[in-house]
Protein backbone atom coordinates (compact mmCIF):
# COMPACT_ATOMS: atom_id res chain seq x y z
CA UNK A 1 0.00 0.00 0.00
CA UNK A 2 2.82 2.40 0.82
CA UNK A 3 4.39 1.77 -2.57
CA UNK A 4 1.11 2.48 -4.37
CA UNK A 5 0.70 5.70 -2.38
CA UNK A 6 4.24 6.77 -3.20
CA UNK A 7 3.71 6.03 -6.90
CA UNK A 8 0.49 8.03 -6.89
CA UNK A 9 2.24 10.97 -5.22
CA UNK A 10 5.01 10.83 -7.85
CA UNK A 11 2.48 10.71 -10.69
CA UNK A 12 0.63 13.74 -9.35
CA UNK A 13 3.86 15.63 -8.77
CA UNK A 14 4.77 15.05 -12.41
CA UNK A 15 1.32 16.18 -13.51
CA UNK A 16 1.46 19.36 -11.39
CA UNK A 17 4.77 20.24 -13.06
CA UNK A 18 3.14 20.24 -16.50
CA UNK A 19 2.39 23.97 -16.33
CA UNK A 20 0.61 26.76 -14.48
CA UNK A 21 -2.89 25.95 -15.75
CA UNK A 22 -3.11 22.38 -14.47
CA UNK A 23 -3.38 22.99 -10.71
CA UNK A 24 -7.15 23.61 -10.63
CA UNK A 25 -8.21 20.71 -12.88
CA UNK A 26 -5.88 18.30 -11.07
CA UNK A 27 -7.09 19.48 -7.65
CA UNK A 28 -10.70 19.03 -8.74
CA UNK A 29 -9.82 15.58 -10.06
CA UNK A 30 -8.21 14.64 -6.76
CA UNK A 31 -11.30 15.83 -4.86
CA UNK A 32 -13.57 13.90 -7.23
CA UNK A 33 -11.39 10.84 -6.69
CA UNK A 34 -11.72 11.19 -2.92
CA UNK A 35 -15.50 11.49 -3.27
CA UNK A 36 -15.71 8.35 -5.42
CA UNK A 37 -13.40 6.54 -2.99
CA UNK A 38 -15.64 7.55 -0.07
CA UNK A 39 -18.72 6.23 -1.88
CA UNK A 40 -16.97 2.94 -2.69
CA UNK A 41 -15.78 2.60 0.92
CA UNK A 42 -19.27 3.21 2.33
CA UNK A 43 -20.73 0.77 -0.19
CA UNK A 44 -18.29 -1.95 0.76
CA UNK A 45 -18.34 -1.29 4.50
CA UNK A 46 -22.05 -0.71 5.00
CA UNK A 47 -23.70 -2.87 2.39
CA UNK A 48 -21.14 -5.62 2.04
CA UNK A 49 -20.73 -5.09 -1.68
CA UNK A 50 -18.27 -7.58 -3.12
CA UNK A 51 -15.80 -6.27 -5.67
CA UNK A 52 -14.39 -8.79 -8.09
CA UNK A 53 -10.72 -8.33 -7.37
CA UNK A 54 -9.49 -9.63 -10.71
CA UNK A 55 -11.60 -7.06 -12.56
CA UNK A 56 -10.65 -4.30 -10.11
CA UNK A 57 -6.93 -4.92 -10.43
CA UNK A 58 -7.29 -5.38 -14.19
CA UNK A 59 -8.83 -1.92 -14.55
CA UNK A 60 -6.25 -0.29 -12.29
CA UNK A 61 -3.45 -2.03 -14.21
CA UNK A 62 -4.75 -0.63 -17.50
CA UNK A 63 -4.91 2.85 -15.97
CA UNK A 64 -1.35 2.52 -14.65
CA UNK A 65 -0.08 1.38 -18.05
CA UNK A 66 -1.86 4.33 -19.67
CA UNK A 67 -0.23 6.73 -17.22
CA UNK A 68 3.17 5.11 -17.77
CA UNK A 69 2.65 5.42 -21.55
CA UNK A 70 1.87 9.13 -21.28
CA UNK A 71 4.67 9.83 -18.80
CA UNK A 72 7.17 7.97 -20.96
CA UNK A 73 6.29 10.01 -24.03
CA UNK A 74 6.36 13.28 -22.14
CA UNK A 75 9.51 12.31 -20.26
CA UNK A 76 11.38 11.52 -23.48
CA UNK A 77 10.13 14.83 -24.91
CA UNK A 78 11.44 16.73 -21.85
CA UNK A 79 14.80 14.98 -22.11
CA UNK A 80 14.98 15.91 -25.79
CA UNK A 81 14.12 19.54 -25.04
CA UNK A 82 16.90 19.56 -22.43
CA UNK A 83 19.35 18.08 -24.98
CA UNK A 84 19.90 15.04 -22.77
CA UNK A 85 18.99 12.63 -25.59
CA UNK A 86 18.98 13.16 -29.34
CA UNK A 87 15.84 14.20 -31.21
CA UNK A 88 15.09 12.28 -34.43
CA UNK A 89 11.85 13.66 -35.85
CA UNK A 90 9.35 11.62 -37.84
CA UNK A 91 7.98 13.86 -40.60
CA UNK A 92 4.19 13.85 -40.90
CA UNK A 93 3.62 11.88 -37.69
CA UNK A 94 0.81 13.33 -35.55
CA UNK A 95 1.40 14.79 -32.12
CA UNK A 96 -1.21 13.73 -29.54
CA UNK A 97 -0.63 15.59 -26.26
CA UNK A 98 -3.10 13.61 -24.08
CA UNK A 99 -1.35 10.36 -25.06
CA UNK A 100 2.12 11.79 -24.67
CA UNK A 101 2.66 10.85 -28.30
CA UNK A 102 5.18 13.05 -30.10
CA UNK A 103 6.74 12.61 -33.56
CA UNK A 104 10.20 11.38 -32.53
CA UNK A 105 11.72 7.94 -32.98
CA UNK A 106 13.04 7.85 -29.40
CA UNK A 107 9.64 8.55 -27.82
CA UNK A 108 7.81 6.13 -30.12
CA UNK A 109 10.38 3.39 -29.41
CA UNK A 110 10.08 3.83 -25.63
CA UNK A 111 6.27 3.80 -25.81
CA UNK A 112 6.34 0.77 -28.12
CA UNK A 113 8.46 -1.06 -25.55
CA UNK A 114 5.78 -0.29 -22.94
CA UNK A 115 3.08 -1.62 -25.27
CA UNK A 116 5.07 -4.85 -25.71
CA UNK A 117 5.36 -5.19 -21.93
CA UNK A 118 1.63 -4.53 -21.57
CA UNK A 119 0.81 -7.19 -24.18
CA UNK A 120 3.08 -9.65 -22.37
CA UNK A 121 1.38 -8.90 -19.05
CA UNK A 122 -2.08 -9.40 -20.58
CA UNK A 123 -1.06 -12.67 -22.22
CA UNK A 124 0.58 -13.90 -19.03
CA UNK A 125 -2.53 -13.05 -17.02
CA UNK A 126 -5.14 -14.56 -19.32
CA UNK A 127 -3.21 -17.37 -21.02
CA UNK A 128 -4.76 -20.72 -20.05
CA UNK A 129 -2.62 -22.51 -17.53
CA UNK A 130 -1.88 -26.18 -17.75
CA UNK A 131 -2.81 -28.14 -14.69
CA UNK A 132 0.21 -29.09 -12.66
CA UNK A 133 0.06 -32.56 -11.20
CA UNK A 134 1.26 -32.44 -7.65
CA UNK A 135 2.88 -35.53 -6.15
CA UNK A 136 0.67 -37.61 -3.92
CA UNK A 137 1.64 -37.62 -0.29
CA UNK A 138 0.67 -40.86 1.39
CA UNK A 139 -0.14 -40.28 5.03
CA UNK A 140 2.03 -42.33 7.36
CA UNK A 141 0.44 -45.26 9.15
CA UNK A 142 -0.49 -44.38 12.71
CA UNK A 143 1.89 -45.60 15.38
CA UNK A 144 0.89 -48.58 17.50
CA UNK A 145 0.22 -46.36 20.53
CA UNK A 146 -2.39 -44.32 18.62
CA UNK A 147 -4.02 -47.53 17.37
CA UNK A 148 -4.15 -48.91 20.91
CA UNK A 149 -5.69 -45.67 22.25
CA UNK A 150 -8.27 -45.73 19.46
CA UNK A 151 -9.22 -49.34 20.29
CA UNK A 152 -9.57 -48.38 23.97
CA UNK A 153 -11.85 -45.42 23.11
CA UNK A 154 -14.01 -47.66 20.92
CA UNK A 155 -14.34 -50.21 23.76
CA UNK A 156 -15.34 -47.46 26.22
CA UNK A 157 -17.88 -46.21 23.68
CA UNK A 158 -19.46 -49.66 23.46
CA UNK A 159 -19.71 -49.88 27.27
CA UNK A 160 -21.38 -46.47 27.38
CA UNK A 161 -23.85 -47.51 24.65
CA UNK A 162 -24.85 -50.60 26.66
CA UNK A 163 -25.29 -48.57 29.87
CA UNK A 164 -27.41 -45.99 28.01
CA UNK A 165 -29.60 -48.74 26.54
CA UNK A 166 -30.06 -50.23 30.05
CA UNK A 167 -31.01 -46.83 31.49
CA UNK A 168 -33.49 -46.18 28.67
CA UNK A 169 -35.03 -49.62 29.24
CA UNK A 170 -35.32 -48.99 33.03
CA UNK A 171 -36.92 -45.57 32.49
CA UNK A 172 -39.30 -47.10 29.94
CA UNK A 173 -40.44 -49.80 32.41
CA UNK A 174 -40.86 -47.26 35.20
CA UNK A 175 -43.07 -44.95 33.10
CA UNK A 176 -45.10 -47.85 31.72
CA UNK A 177 -45.68 -49.39 35.15
CA UNK A 178 -46.16 -46.14 37.07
Amino acid sequence: MYREGAETALFYQALFNEGPNVALPLSLGILAGFAVLAVVFVGIYRFGVRIRMRLFFGVTSVLLYYMAFVFTGKGVRELQEGNAIPLSAIPGFPSVEWLGLFPTWQGIAAQFALLVLFAFAVLKTFWPRRAVALPMVIPPTPPARVSAELAEIRAENEVLKRRLAALEEAVGKETAGG
